[in-house]
């Protein structure tokens, strides 16, 4: 019968013909390693199967920090809605959640999600409760409102977030490219002939991207022509007949927006998508996919948002750090049945 044993550290080394201590420094992508080195043993361990053991990673940071070795190793999801699974509710969230918990048992770890707004908690409460049960990595999930504030005990936990949404602290995060997908979008519209292009976007929405979105669209208008200018629809009152009296005024070739809001009133007034006017989604990686736009990768934000946090928690980084990092994951274009080539126009790619 095959050995069911896990492949160790000194196995990779054996077969790569380096020592265990070379191997460790090439999976942290040590500078003291050449670029090539780590590589080839990274490509080696990951064909081996090889699963790094958390408890040692951990217990050899906490052993410089001066903490005890837990008996598990669990990050935890933290999200502050207003039920405990509003959050989920969002597909992108929900997305970068399964991203991050799959990464998370890659690695050899587990991830549970905690809501901080149990009955009677308290930001002491819920930091000494996660410490309980040595818990010391926080992945904090998108707020419910822009500009929003925690208060934690952040000095005892490696910590970062997803998306702009957490004022303070100001910590490491994990993005979607908002700027360079506006950028994406646009070119493609502009690709299959559209003029006269539009965004319809709710004013939260804007400002929880930190108005990218909104920010990319104007540099491109303002590169056009008088003729091919479409105002931006962005409004705190974003209603179907405020949405029309913008279209009416506008008339816009296609629209991009952020939800299935204006597809839907534009097909109640009896418009053709796409014979009539096209339609793209800043977010079409969880939608319907016959829906043209951006596929966000959201599970891959999560992935890389778990990376970044058990590599802080490995090196014992707690705390709010000075320059916290940020890390913008690219979206990809994917064309739907909302958009085509539009008359006259040749396209490039037949």
């Amino acid at each position: 019968m095959a050995s069911t044993r896990p492949i160790t550290m000194k196995d990779v080394a054996l077969a790569a013909g380096v020592s265990e201590a070379t191997v460790s420094r090439a999976l942290r992508n040590s500078q003291n390693l050449k670029s090539e080195t780590c590589k080839r043993i990274q490509a080696l361990a990951q064909e081996m199967n090889y699963v790094p053991n958390p408890m040692v990673s951990a217990l050899m940071g906490q052993i410089k920090a001066g903490y005890q070795s837990p008996t598990k190793i669990v990050l935890a999801f933290v999200s502050a809605w207003e039920t405990r699974d509003a959050w989920a509710k969002t597909p992108d969230f929900k997305k970068y959640f399964e991203g991050a918990k799959k990464r998370a048992e890659d690695r050899g770890y587990e991830m549970e999600h905690f809501w901080l707004n149990e009955p009677k908690m308290t930001p002491n409460k819920f930091s000494k409760m996660l410490l309980t049960r040595n818990i010391q990595g926080i992945l904090l999930c998108p707020q419910p409102a822009p500009r929003a504030t925690l208060q934690l005990d952040w000095s005892q936990f490696s910590a970062v977030t997803l998306g702009y949404t957490l004022l303070y602290p100001d910590l490491p995060r994990i993005t979607s490219n908002h700027h360079a997908a506006m950028e994406l979008v646009l070119s493609n519209l502009k690709r299959l002939g559209y003029q006269r292009i539009g965004i319809a976007l709710t004013a939260a929405s804007d400002e929880r991207t930190q108005h990218f979105w909104l920010g990319e669209y104007l540099v491109h208008s303002a590169g056009m022509s008088a003729s091919g200018r479409v105002k931006p629809f962005v409004s705190s009152r974003f209603s179907e007949d405020r949405f029309h009296e913008w279209f009416k005024k506008e008339k816009p070739d296609a629209v991009i927006a952020v939800n299935k809001w204006p597809l839907e009133w534009i097909r109640k007034a009896n418009l053709k998508v796409p014979e009539d006017i096209g339609f793209a989604n800043l977010s079409s990686g969880h939608a319907d996919m016959e829906i043209s736009g951006i596929d966000q990768h959201s599970d891959q934000v999560g992935a890389a948002a778990t990376d970044l946090l058990t590599a802080m928690l490995q090196r014992s980084e707690r705390g709010i750090p000075p320059l916290p990092k940020l890390m913008l994951i690219p979206g990809a274009w994917r064309e739907g049945k909302t958009t085509c080539q539009q008359p006259g126009v040749s396209n490039p790619h037949s």
